[in-house]
């Protein structure tokens, strides 16, 4: 998913397969696009915090302009296990 999200061009479209895509690092989004998965419970991904270095949170938003947009569907984001400070999906400047 994320050498998707690095290929494609602000204000594209990353379409994720149906399946489950288990991770070490959270995906990260640094400009405007679509990250559309096959559905709800269809696409999964998942952070696997217990392999991780402090990370906890599926997907990192960061760094977009004034106006700029994420638009994140179809898909289930989660963090395992889960932790107090879990979150899906993390927006910041």
């Amino acid at each position: 998913i994320q050498d998707g999200i690095n290929a494609v061009a602000a204000g594209g479209t990353v379409l994720v397969a149906p399946g489950d895509f288990v991770t070490t690092n959270p995906l990260v989004i640094d400009k405007p696009l679509t990250l559309l998965g096959a559905g709800r419970g269809q696409t999964r991904h998942t952070l696997d915090a217990t392999l991780t270095r402090g990370a906890v949170s599926g997907i990192e938003i960061s760094r977009l302009g004034l106006g700029e947009q994420v638009v994140v569907g179809g898909m289930t984001v989660q963090v395992l296990p889960p932790t107090g400070s879990a979150t899906g999906i993390t927006v910041s400047n």
